[in-house]
C-alpha cells in the first residue's frame, strides 16, 4: 500500500509538471539557451515592425553612433529610444530614426519634408531605408 506522504509527493510533482508544461517552461528554457540576446530581442520587439529593435540596433552598429538618437515610432508606445538610451550623453540634433512610417514620400531630389504631429521638423535626406523604417539626416539648406 502506498503511504499518504508518497501520494502527496506524487501529486505535488504531477501538479508541478503540469504547470511547467502549461506555461511552456521547457521550450522557453530551450529558446533562451539556443538564441543569443540580440536574436531574442529582435524576435520579441521586431526588426522593423512593432518597436523596431533590429532596425535600431543595425543603425547603431552600421553607422557607429556614439550619441543617443531620436526615435519616432508611429504605431508603438512606449517610445523605442529606451533600447540604446544612455542618460550620460546628448542626442544627435540632425539625425532621426523613424519607424512604421507609411506616409514618407521622397521628393524628386531624394529629400523629404518631414512632419511629425502636424509640426514641420525640416528637410531631411534618407540615409537608409528598410521597408517602412528610415534613418534620416537633416539637410542644411
Amino acid at each position: 500500500m502506498i503511504s499518504q506522504n508518497k501520494r502527496k509527493i506524487f501529486l505535488l510533482v504531477l501538479i508541478f509538471f503540469i504547470v511547467m508544461i502549461y506555461n511552456n517552461t521547457f521550450y522557453n528554457f530551450y529558446y533562451i539557451v539556443k538564441n543569443n540576446f540580440s536574436e531574442r530581442m529582435t524576435y520579441h520587439y521586431g526588426n522593423c515592425h512593432h518597436s523596431g529593435y533590429g532596425f535600431i540596433k543595425n543603425i547603431y552598429e552600421k553607422y557607429n553612433l556614439n550619441k543617443n538618437i531620436t526615435t519616432i515610432n508611429y504605431i508603438q508606445k512606449p517610445n523605442s529610444e529606451w533600447f540604446f538610451y544612455n542618460p550620460n550623453i546628448n542626442f544627435y540634433e540632425d539625425k532621426i530614426i523613424v519607424l512604421n512610417a507609411y506616409n514618407i514620400r521622397p521628393l524628386n531630389d531624394g529629400s523629404i519634408k518631414f512632419f511629425h504631429r502636424g509640426k514641420f521638423l525640416g528637410n531631411f535626406k534618407i540615409i537608409e531605408q528598410y521597408e517602412n523604417c528610415y534613418f534620416i539626416e537633416r539637410i542644411n539648406d
